[in-house]
């Protein structure tokens, strides 16, 4: 999980890995993550969104998604 102090670090971290492995979707998720915590919700469910179209059993991203789509009021 990512540190609220360090989010910009993560990013720049997050950033780097997902070069090196495009297709992993845990880096995917937790790049979600970050932007989550930094309140881009459009861009926080699209990489949920990506993250279960590698892996559509990854019950991170899917939990995720879900929740993020209650709050916004979406089915």
């Amino acid at each position: 999980m990512l540190a609220i102090g360090q989010l910009e670090n993560a990013k720049v971290y997050l950033s780097k890995a997902i070069e090196l492995y495009p297709d992993d979707y845990e880096i995917i998720k937790e790049l979600g993550n970050y932007y989550q915590i930094s309140h881009d919700i459009n861009s926080a469910i699209n990489f949920y969104k990506k993250a279960i179209s590698i892996n559509n059993n990854y019950a991170p991203a899917l939990t995720n998604l879900g929740n993020l789509k209650l709050q916004k009021g979406e089915k």
